[in-house]
């Protein structure tokens, strides 16, 4: 059964709230002339119908979109239905946004569907109720070649998105990732406050930990944190249960060790060894609830890495001399720079 081109307003429009301004105003600017479709003239009342379109688009009023009954020609054929806007409304595609514990979410979306429905779409999708830090997520964009990657403004639509960025490279070599970008200056009142996206972003930390730095830290730090998941992982496990040998052979082959430790101190220690490191160390966080496993996690890594800042290198100066510097963001530091002898 075809559906009508209002059903395909209500049904595609949702995340909506920006087209390309002068294809907009001038398509509105040849209603009111009566210059499209073969030059009939139109009502009020159909000029009225396509001026509200443009108001919705304009100003993502969503909520409307539902009431809307788009096609000025009412029981002319579909064919006779405005391309530029059919186009508009169908021309959509699905975005695979990953997440940090290696899920991902496929998005339906338009040119005009700009970043911050995306995100918050996929931050809706986490779990049930409201997120009351669901304005620190944003989305990034990763070419998983180079590692090169670009935050997403949340105001660029999806065009906009292909075009200053995607068309360098082929589409499959890029990823999309939703993250907790902006994080506050307490993790005990996230928790408090907002425990999926706590654990979202211990998720994302912890993830970006094993793969960037877990192969050149000190070894016995990163036993340590090792051993920290190990009691996260096992929330529900007895304190003294890892000591049993036969528990260690299924947490050494079903589940595997390369899951909590770096593939360098595996290699490089004896097994009985590393029994013995592991069953010391994990005898120190047995009595921690899940949260506070967290907790130690990030005491832990701020020890080895600052996980919590951003830092751009850039240069402050003229053409004739500058001063290279690094800029750094982060909710301790707030916005500050660092030089070669001192920070500020």
């Amino acid at each position: 059964m075809e559906r009508s081109p209002s059903w395909i307003y209500r049904e595609n429009y949702q995340n909506v709230s920006e087209y390309n301004e002068e294809d907009m105003e001038e398509y509105i600017r040849d209603v009111m002339t009566g210059y499209l479709h073969g030059g009939v003239i139109y009502d009020r009342t159909q000029i009225a119908r396509w001026s509200r379109l443009w108001k919705l688009i304009q100003d993502g009023e969503c909520e409307a979109c539902s009431d809307l009954v788009i096609d000025p020609l009412g029981e002319h054929s579909d064919n006779q239905f405005d391309q530029k806007v059919k186009k508009f409304l169908m021309d959509r595609s699905i975005l695979k946004v990953h997440l940090p514990n290696g899920g991902f979410n496929m998005v339906k979306y338009g040119d005009a569907t700009d970043v911050k429905d995306i995100i918050q779409l996929v931050v809706g999708r986490l779990a049930a109720g409201e997120r009351y830090f669901a304005k620190c997520y944003a989305l990034k964009l990763v070419h998983i070649i180079t590692r090169k990657s670009y935050w997403l403004h949340n105001n660029l639509s999806m065009y906009q998105v292909r075009q200053k960025y995607e068309s360098s490279h082929p589409p499959e070599e890029w990823r999309y990732e939703l993250r907790v970008r902006f994080l506050p200056k307490s993790f005990q009142e996230l928790f408090q406050r907002d425990k999926v996206t706590f654990f979202y972003l211990y998720d994302q930390i912890r993830n970006d930990y094993m793969r960037d730095i877990a192969e050149t830290i000190d070894q016995e730090v990163a036993i340590r944190l090792g051993c920290i998941e190990m009691r996260r992982f096992f929330k529900d496990m007895p304190q003294v249960a890892i000591d049993k040998k036969s528990n260690f052979e299924y947490l050494e082959k079903e589940v595997g060790l390369k899951r909590f430790l770096p593939r360098s101190v595996i290699d490089s220690t004896k097994s009985k060894t590393l029994r013995k490191l592991i069953q010391l160390h994990f005898k120190q966080y047995a009595q921690f609830a899940e949260h506070e496993c967290v907790y130690k996690f990030f005491d832990t890594l701020k020890t080895v890495c600052k996980f919590e800042q951003e830092r751009f290198r850039c240069a402050l100066g003229s053409s004739g001399w500058s001063i290279s510097m690094e800029l750094v963001i982060g909710p301790d530091v707030g916005i500050s720079y660092l030089t070669e002898k001192a920070s500020s």
